[in-house]
């Protein structure tokens, strides 16, 4: 039986700076600091991480993660079989 490890989703805000690269900073949920960028949120679905953008409204990205979390914590994964092994 594979071990699952609990998901997790990170939220954080992508921001451009002078040149025109975006670069992006770890939003503290208890209090954000960071504001004028687009909040995005990260996370691993499959054992592929993925990003998400989720808006400029603090408020609405905070609860777009707790929805994702959620989400990931009550889908079922699928086992990985690889190709040499047999499938039960």
């Amino acid at each position: 039986m594979q071990s699952r490890s609990i998901p997790s989703v990170t939220l954080y805000i992508r921001i451009t700076d002078e040149q025109g690269n975006p670069r992006y900073e770890r939003v503290n949920g208890r209090n954000p600091q960071l504001n004028g960028g687009v909040d995005c949120l990260h996370f691993y679905e499959n054992g592929k991480r993925k990003w998400a953008t989720v808006g400029t409204d603090i408020n609405a990205a905070l609860k777009a993660r707790m929805t994702k979390e959620s989400e990931l914590l009550t889908c079922p994964v699928a086992p990985n079989y690889h190709p040499r092994h047999r499938r039960p």
